[in-house]
Order: C-alpha cells, then sequence, then structure tokens
C-alpha cells in the first residue's frame, strides 16, 4: 500500500503565500483609509481649543443664561513650557473689549482649570454680563505673558445638561415644562 505524501504541491504552497500576503495588505490598508484618530488633536468638549507656542486653552465656553446674565468661562489652560505662565483672557461685547478676572496663572508643565468646578466657583474666570443669547458665538481672546496671543469664537451655553453643575452659582433656575406639554391631543 503506497500513502499519498502529505506535503503540499508547490503550487498550492504559492496560492497558500500569495492568499496570505494580499489579506496582510488589505488588512493593512484599514489604516489608509481610517487613520488612528488618537493621534489627531481636535477639540473634545463643545467649546474650541486655543493655542500659542507651549499655551493652551482647552474647550473654552461661556456657561450663561445669557441675555445679561452672569456667566463662568469654562476650560482649562495648558502651560506645557519651563515657566510660570500668567494669560489674560478677554472677550469681544456690544461694548468693545471686555477683560475677564481673574488673571489666570498656570505653573510650568501644568493645567488649570478656569471655572474652578472643584469648588465654589469663587476662583472661577467670571463674565459679568453676558449681552447674547445661549447658542450664539462669542470672540474671545487671550493673551500669555510671553507675548502670545490666540482668539476664536466661542458658545454661549446654557447651565443645563452636563453644564448643569454652574447653575445654583449662576441662580439659573431651568424653565419647568408644564404637564401635558407638547403631547398631542
Amino acid at each position: 500500500m503506497t500513502s499519498k505524501s502529505t506535503a503540499s504541491s508547490p503550487r498550492a504552497r504559492f496560492i497558500a503565500v500569495t492568499s496570505s500576503l494580499v489579506m496582510a495588505l488589505g488588512l493593512s490598508a484599514c489604516q489608509v483609509n481610517s487613520p488612528i484618530t488618537t493621534d489627531l488633536q481636535y477639540a473634545a468638549a463643545d467649546g474650541p481649543n486655543l493655542q500659542t507656542e507651549g499655551v493652551s486653552i482647552d474647550g473654552m465656553a461661556i456657561i450663561s443664561a445669557g441675555s445679561g446674565s452672569a456667566g463662568i468661562l469654562a476650560g482649562a489652560a495648558v502651560n506645557e513650557t519651563d515657566e510660570d505662565v500668567s494669560i489674560v483672557i478677554s472677550l469681544t461685547s456690544q461694548d468693545g473689549p471686555m477683560q475677564l478676572e481673574p488673571t489666570v496663572e498656570v505653573g510650568p508643565h501644568s493645567l488649570q482649570r478656569l471655572d474652578d468646578v472643584s469648588g465654589d466657583f469663587a476662583n472661577a474666570v467670571a463674565v459679568d454680563s453676558v449681552d447674547v443669547i445661549p447658542g450664539t458665538l462669542v470672540e474671545a481672546q487671550f493673551e500669555t505673558s510671553t507675548g502670545e496671543i490666540a482668539s476664536a469664537r466661542i458658545p454661549v451655553l446654557l447651565p443645563e445638561g452636563p453644564f448643569e453643575v454652574y447653575a445654583e452659582a449662576l441662580g439659573y433656575e431651568a424653565p419647568v415644562e408644564e404637564e401635558g406639554a407638547g403631547e398631542d391631543r
């Protein structure tokens, strides 16, 4: 009795190797059409990121009921330099430029929240009066102690939903929807 050799023929090996190479190339091509998104810089919050050389303010937005109400500036200042940095933030309002208080102080290689959400908002960057309605964009600018300047249009957002933490500090009460409102009858 003779047994057939279980060794593959040269043609079968060629097909197997070629198929493996085609599959490897096909799978690696996924990254061409869908790059690694963790390598991309983007605004992960509701507001834009403002950036200068070594200093940025990320996710900047004004939380306010608008129309003359007070507001709190949300976001985080990031200092990637080896020196302390002071940041002056201003908004362009109907009455002209408005410098916000306090000046933000950020240590070397540090992050400083603008809104002081961990406390009672006493150290938050405050907007005395927001003269537009929520949903509007406002021109904001920041200047660092090193002379760098950046600007962008930032949103005014209601202290509701994810921003409800600001409601009490701003004296905001969300409108109460009447029972049955919006139902078809």
